[in-house]
């Protein structure tokens, strides 16, 4: 008799359990990654809808679409919604559609079932984040570019003594304003009489440009002056020195006519002008970084709670479909 070759010609097929339980695999694939792209599609259509809901729901006109604390809940709460429903699909799917197994106890059934749910929103949620890497950035990652932005921004920083200048916004009206002619300046010339020509000598045209150029050359340097005590003291309560304060004033006495201590009231005014502004600036970037900073946070807090409700989510569900698979 030949040993070699196995007859089961009488043995029952369905009775030969070991065999037929070792032939088969305890992970079935198919069914993950049948139930992975279930859950996918879902979550991607989803968050497709959620993000038409949402652009249709704000308007930037005032009175208008719902408030920013409103929007904030809704897409947190459809987020964790759209998580629910596309894990618990996939579960299902991976559960209900893997290999039945054979002479296998009921814990080991039900744990491969729960890891089958497991790897199905793994999968799922690797895939769904390869296809929405730039929405993720957008979302996340410009939160974090704002702060970081907002954190270098030169507002925040203290300006160099070598090259500084104040550039804010107003600053070039508040320096206009300081270099404006006194009132009792004889400004008649400035209105061509009738019948006369109205075009300038080259003489009066070369007088004219050089008082012009005086004058920017005046602005710019009480505006680097300005800028200089700035960066030594932010605070607004910080003054010029002496020796600034007496320069800047007869530069701006030469260039109004205003007398010396008239002048050095508008120099002192402008300068506290000027360091008020400067301050609330640097108030409004930090408020604005520190805001970015918490939303940034928010998010990654709510995403993580949401991934991690639907690992549960798509665990439980794949015992379930399993239960009604193998009933």
């Amino acid at each position: 008799m030949n040993t070699d070759r196995v007859s089961y010609s009488n043995a029952p097929l369905a009775t030969d359990v070991n065999t037929v339980g070792a032939a088969i695999s305890a992970v079935s694939w198919g069914a993950i990654f049948a139930g992975a792209a279930a859950g996918a599609s879902l979550s991607l259509i989803l968050l497709m809808l959620g993000t038409g809901l949402g652009l249709s729901s704000v308007s930037p006109w005032l009175g208008s679409g719902i408030g920013i604390k409103t929007l904030g809940v809704s897409t947190i709460v459809w987020i964790i919604s759209t998580q629910l429903a596309a894990a618990a699909l996939g579960g299902y799917i991976a559960g209900r559609m893997r290999t039945r197994w054979l002479n296998v106890a009921v814990d080991e059934v039900y744990f491969r079932d729960t890891a089958h749910g497991f790897l199905t929103w793994s999968i799922a949620t690797l895939f769904t984040a390869a296809l929405l890497t730039s929405t993720i950035s957008a979302v996340l990652g410009g939160a974090a570019d704002t702060t970081i932005s907002a954190m270098n921004s030169p507002m925040l920083q203290p300006a160099k003594p070598a090259a500084v200048e104040l550039s804010m916004p107003g600053n070039s009206y508040a320096l206009d304003r300081l270099f404006r002619k006194a009132d009792s300046a004889d400004n008649t010339q400035l209105t061509p009489e009738p019948n006369t020509a109205t075009v300038a000598m080259p003489q009066q045209r070369s007088s004219s440009n050089m008082a012009v150029q005086d004058s920017m050359l005046a602005s710019a340097e009480v505006s680097r002056i300005f800028a200089y005590t700035q960066s030594l003291d932010s605070s607004v309560n910080s003054a010029l020195s002496a020796d600034d304060l007496r320069y800047a004033a007869q530069l701006v006495a030469q260039q109004t006519g205003l007398g010396y201590s008239e002048a050095e009231t508008r120099v002192t005014n402008s300068y506290t002008l000027l360091s008020a502004q400067a301050a609330e600036l640097k108030t409004s970037a930090k408020m604005l970084a520190d805001t970015a900073r918490k939303s940034a946070a928010q998010a990654s807090l709510w995403l993580f709670i949401s991934l991690l409700i639907g690992a549960f989510i798509a665990s439980f569900s794949a015992t379930i479909g399993a239960k009604h698979r193998d009933d």
